[in-house]
């Protein structure tokens, strides 16, 4: 007598292939033991032949995991949310639409990727972003699973279990990170098999960092505990251009990193900070993009259809691009208009890749030594104060004029897509002196002078303090460790 197949997670049709595939339970015997497997030779199931019975909730489900000898257990697998019924009757249902349900989530995601490549192109950040997404997180864990086998639990606890490297150590990824992950696998479901419903939608994220619950208590009115700033002030931009030029003198001149990595951090977080680019933006940033006796820079933006723009070269910046062009031109480096403003490396080409990337990691340090790391944001720290400092000096620069700035306001027109000689002109004779003034930074020269017997505070905090011998020996940097009452030797 067949158990009833009435449960109720199951559709009318799911319990119809629920009560053949019991009916079709056969018990095997090998040498490790019994099992319990399915007579799937029939055409209706697309000649899966004889398929071993495995528990669906495990990580390798349904090539492989532990089996049973119990056919109470067996049939249990067969009706649970998620097993073999509910599997079988979504292969049957993808077939039926004349689609392959024998893809594997790696195949299915080489395939949206290059519709994505040839639709958006490689470089968008949507193509970028599930890339990331399906190399990093998804293709190492589901990647040979077929696609129609993936249901809910195990991709609930894939992605609660979802974990990123940082600096060699594995940690819990951000939500966001989870987030992104979540819907790469929801947009691979529908791009491959877009008239069945996922499997696994509606999925909800746990939130360890506390950001919805942050966002409820702003909304009940608890505003003042939980707001945290979100850009540097004056003081605070001081001390980071201050430790970037320590970083640069003394981290950067080592024996490993000189003859590798030209020593511009200070220098490109001023660039950050004056004209509020985007990392990628900063990384292509060009000498024929300035325009210095015109007091303007054409930032070479891809990200939107009005980041190709002009900017007002800030009077506080020129001072930082004289020490740049000192700096490249006494390492021997090629300061002509079609180079890069901002060389990273030397003996190679500069492409835009590694510059973005050692960017972010140098910022990212140096706001951490400086003790004014803002939680998820490095690069684009610099960014939020260059226009939170223009939205605080309304007098100076007005909002669109800002907004246009940035590149946030969307293109009005088709006229305003083309960026030639004519439409800079017109922009150098319209643009305000004062849009070139908001922007204060403190001069090469007054760090310079500050520079002297400075320690980061958070090296300070740990025992750092710096070696009298490197001045007489005339080395360019170095520190030693000492202990203190605040920092245990261990």
């Amino acid at each position: 007598m067949l158990p009833n197949m009435t449960a109720g997670h199951l559709t009318a049709e799911e319990a119809k292939v629920a009560a053949e595939l019991v009916r079709r339970l056969k018990q095997r015997r090998s040498r490790n033991g019994t099992r319990w497997t399915l007579d799937l030779r029939h055409r209706r199931f697309g000649g899966l032949g004889r398929v071993t019975l495995f528990y669906p909730s495990g990580p390798s489900w349904p090539e492989a995991g532990h089996t049973t000898d119990d056919r109470a257990a067996a049939v249990d697998w067969i009706m649970m949310r998620g097993g073999y019924a509910q599997y079988i009757a979504r292969r049957k249902r993808v077939a039926g639409n004349g689609l392959s349900e024998r893809l594997t989530v790696a195949e299915a995601a080489d395939q949206y990727l290059k519709h994505l490549e040839s639709t958006l192109g490689r470089l968008h950040n949507t193509c970028i972003n599930r890339l990331s997404a399906f190399r990093c997180h998804v293709n190492p864990v589901f990647g040979h699973t077929p696609l129609v086998a993936l249901e809910r639990k195990a991709v609930r606890e894939f992605l609660g279990k979802l974990t990123i490297q940082r600096q060699g150590r594995a940690v819990p990824a951000a939500l966001r990170t989870r987030d992104n992950t979540r819907a790469a696998l929801l947009a691979l479901w529908h791009f491959t098999y877009p008239d069945d419903a996922c499997p696994y939608f509606g999925i909800s994220l746990a939130d360890p960092r506390g950001v919805r619950a942050r966002r409820e208590r702003i909304v009940a009115g608890d505003v003042r505990e939980v707001i945290r700033p979100k850009a540097f002030d004056a003081d605070e931009v001081a001390d980071i251009l201050l430790t970037a030029m320590w970083y640069d003198a003394h981290v950067r001149a080592r024996p490993c990193q000189r003859s590798r990595f030209v020593p511009l951090t200070s220098e490109a977080l001023a660039v950050a900070f004056a004209t509020g680019m985007r990392i990628g933006e900063i990384s292509r940033w060009r000498g024929k993009h300035l325009m210095e006796r015109e007091g303007v820079a054409l930032v070479a933006g891809t990200k939107n259809l009005n980041a190709l723009r002009v900017i007002p070269l800030q009077t506080t910046l020129r001072p930082w691009l004289a020490r740049i062009r000192a700096k490249v031109a006494s390492d021997g480096g090629d300061t002509s208009p079609t180079q890069h403003v901002l060389p990273m490396m030397y003996g190679k080409e500069n492409r835009e890749l590694c510059t973005s990337k050692q960017l972010i990691r140098r910022f990212a340090e140096v706001m951490r030594l400086a003790g004014h790391k803002i939680d998820q944001k490095a690069a684009h720290a610099c960014r939020n104060y260059h226009a939170t400092v223009g939205k605080l000096h309304a007098d100076l620069v007005d909002l669109p004029s800002l907004k246009s700035y940035l590149g946030h306001v969307a293109v009005g027109g088709a006229t305003e897509r083309y960026v030639d000689r004519t439409h800079v002109d017109l922009i150098v004779r319209e643009m305000p002196a004062s849009h070139r003034e908001f922007i204060t930074l403190p001069t090469p020269r007054e760090l310079e002078l500050r520079l002297v017997g400075y320690i980061p505070p958070c090296m300070k905090a740990r025992g750092y303090t710096q070696l009298q011998e490197w001045r007489a020996a005339g080395r360019p940097g170095g520190y030693e460790v000492t202990p203190n009452a605040e920092s245990p030797r261990r």
